[in-house]
């Protein structure tokens, strides 16, 4: 009788469930109530198992991302940025191509490292740069720092990106995984 609320597809490297998968999901979720997903991709793989009574509702942290809301995000470029990058899904090339666009582009720029191992590439990464501020590596500081700068998000850490647009930060989040890609029909 479990009933999934806002959940997704973790990977494309697995296409399918297995079998014995299968089973067990007809058998847990409840075939009484809908289950919410996050994605149209989510909502075809249960269907695909036989599981119908399934909605796609998108991420819960998105549900407040309405046209009223969005309607009060400005569409001019601040003069500061804040940005991330994505540790388990590096890009060396293309993610320092980002920051040197970002460099031509903003007066100040700022990273924050959402994940347990940003920092580390962070600091790989921009070894030789030293024109950006890093913000403290807790969601708590990434806030404080939201509610209290004008600035842009730009960034490929989805959650970053969504906690910015709640903030009303204009935010352009550029997929890397199936969770980005699968969500922009929002």
């Amino acid at each position: 009788n479990i009933i999934l609320l806002g959940v997704g597809w973790q990977s494309y490297k697995r296409k399918s469930f297995s079998s014995i998968q299968k089973l067990m999901m007809k058998r847990l979720l409840s075939k009484q109530y809908i289950h919410s997903v996050r994605d149209e991709f989510t909502k075809k793989k249960l269907n695909e198992i036989g599981i119908y009574n399934v909605v796609n509702t998108g991420c819960v942290t998105t549900w407040n991302l309405n046209r009223e809301h969005c309607n009060k995000i400005s569409d001019k470029k601040s003069k500061n940025v804040v940005f991330t990058l994505t540790d388990y899904n590096k890009d060396y090339v293309k993610d320092k191509e980002m920051f040197e666009i970002l460099e031509k582009n903003y007066e100040k720029i700022y990273f924050w490292p959402q994940g347990s191992e940003d920092l580390e590439y962070i600091n790989q990464l921009l070894r030789d740069k030293e024109n950006y501020e890093i913000i403290a590596p807790n969601f708590e500081s990434y806030i404080e720092f939201l509610e209290n700068n004008d600035c842009d998000y730009i960034g490929t850490r989805l959650h970053g990106g969504i906690k910015a647009l709640q903030l009303q930060k204009r935010s352009f989040i550029i997929g890397i995984d199936n969770r980005a890609l699968e969500m922009k029909e929002i």
